[in-house]
């Protein structure tokens, strides 16, 4: 895809759990977990559309999405409302929606149930890990489950959300409401204006230049890289 200017950007992290820092993660006694999901369909589908970074989603094409790219959902709930949940394909937590304390609480149950605790660490079969490694994906902040994760110490990458194509740059610009920024095409390239600073750049760096992780920390640091993140039941 690079050659028809696709390039790799946007950021993601994938944090990465164990025996040894799952039990850094908060305890709530009270909150119930059920893999029974579907009855509380509606109320996840408010969970994921108030995560910040999220596409609206009908309750149709929540299922849809649940069936297919899940393996297993899993649905923390108090007093019988749904406060969190993680949907998980073998031992990948792709998706959560909730508040951050009731998330990782529920992550913390969600590896119990993934891990054998009667596998000893010292007994393993050649070349594979005695125990297993539950990861979790979420987006590059600082706040939400992300912060919470990244103020435990919780071992992490940060990698690309994928490739990206930008096709209509201005209209872009203008849909994220960036007005420091002036942008207008100049022989095949992109010309933009911070104040009185200027840099021109391709189709494929302009896509690194607004969704990062690589940042050109000389012009506009304050306006890019934008938060920008697509979960992986949402990719094609």
């Amino acid at each position: 895809y690079r050659k028809f200017g696709w390039e790799s950007a946007g950021r993601e992290r994938t944090f990465v759990f164990d025996r040894g820092n799952s039990a850094f993660l908060p305890d709530h006694p009270e909150i119930d977990v059920t893999e029974d999901w579907h009855p509380h369909v509606a109320e996840l589908v408010a969970l994921h559309d108030a995560e910040p970074l999220a596409g609206h989603r009908s309750v149709e094409t929540f299922e849809l999405l649940a069936q297919r790219k899940f393996g297993r959902v899993f649905v923390s709930t108090c007093a019988g409302a749904a406060i969190a949940y993680a949907g998980v394909s073998g031992t990948a937590v792709r998706e959560y929606g909730g508040e951050p304390g009731n998330v990782a609480s529920l992550l913390r149950h969600v590896f119990a149930e993934l891990d054998d605790p009667s596998m000893p660490t010292s007994e393993r079969p050649p070349g594979q890990r005695a125990t297993i490694e539950m990861t979790v994906i979420t987006p590059d902040t600082a706040t939400g489950l992300p912060g919470l994760l990244l103020d435990l110490g919780i071992p992490n990458m940060l990698d690309y959300v994928g490739m990206i194509l930008i096709l209509d740059a201005p209209g872009l610009f203008e849909g994220l409401g960036i007005r420091e920024v002036s942008i207008e095409p100049r022989d095949g390239r992109w010309r933009l204006l911070h104040g009185e600073d200027a840099l021109e750049v391709t189709e494929r760096e302009l896509a690194k230049l607004v969704f990062g992780p690589e940042r050109v920390p000389a012009f506009a640091p304050g306006v890019f890289p934008v938060d920008f993140f697509q979960w992986p039941a949402d990719r094609v």
